[in-house]
């Protein structure tokens, strides 16, 4: 199965942080579609969780897609003592219904856990290659 083909349009319709106009998508993104691995590593600056944002979502990698990150994310926790990820953002609480919640623990895992946007990119990567 491929990854879904989403654009800027479908991006704005997801209504992002107000810093991301349809200009800025433009300039980070380019234009015409474009799947959940080229925003992962679109050469343009961009934090990671914002990057998450758009890519954790069954628009952009299917349901299934979902549901292999949340088992990474899972396993990752494993692996995580409990006082090295906030409080708020603990295996119990995983995974969360929303895109923003997803995100935000992608994001604490990446800073807290593998230290590192090369590792946790190519840990995400091996996943959405695997869609």
């Amino acid at each position: 199965m491929a990854l879904p083909l989403i654009t800027i349009d479908t991006i704005i319709s997801w209504n992002p942080c107000i810093e991301y106009s349809r200009g800025v998508l433009v300039e980070r993104l380019g234009t015409g579609e474009f799947n959940a691995l080229y925003v992962l590593n679109a050469p343009a600056p961009a934090e990671m969780q914002d990057r998450l944002w758009v890519i954790v979502r069954p628009e952009s990698i299917t349901e299934a897609g979902v549901e292999l990150v949340d088992a990474w994310v899972l396993s990752k926790f494993d692996q995580t003592s409990a006082t090295s990820v906030p409080s708020e953002n603990c295996k119990n609480s995983w995974p969360q219904p929303t895109v923003f919640r997803r995100t935000s623990m992608l994001a604490d895992l990446l800073r807290y856990e593998t230290g590192s946007d090369d590792e946790f990119t190519a840990g995400l990567t091996a996943i959405l290659e695997g869609i």
